[in-house]
């Protein structure tokens, strides 16, 4: 509900960052099923307002993991899908980062 509550507020701007920063700690721990949970959350926070850059960001992480578990197809695909988000938002920064994973 929290989440919900700060849509439209400056908070809404983050809330999905935050929850990928979570995801990472739990990355670092190894434990790559509780990161997906969290950037399973950051993605729908991301979808739930519209938000595409922060629906970018939240692909690209869960590409992120899904590489680290060796997944590389499904990773692949997903960079794709952030690769094409940041294009969309005008993020050279995302576009970058999807493009330097697919090895373009």
């Amino acid at each position: 509900r929290a989440l919900l509550a700060a849509a439209g507020t400056p908070a809404a701007a983050r809330a999905s960052e935050v929850l990928r920063w979570v995801a990472r700690t739990h990355v670092v721990d190894g434990d790559t099923a509780a990161a997906l949970d969290c950037l399973d959350a950051a993605l729908a926070v991301a979808v739930a307002w519209g938000d595409d850059r922060a629906t970018g960001y939240a692909v690209n992480s869960i590409a992120n993991v899904r590489w680290f578990e060796g997944d590389i197809e499904a990773a692949a695909a997903l960079y794709g899908e952030a690769r094409a988000l940041a294009e969309r938002t005008g993020d050279g920064r995302l576009a970058g980062m999807a493009a330097q994973h697919l090895g373009v």
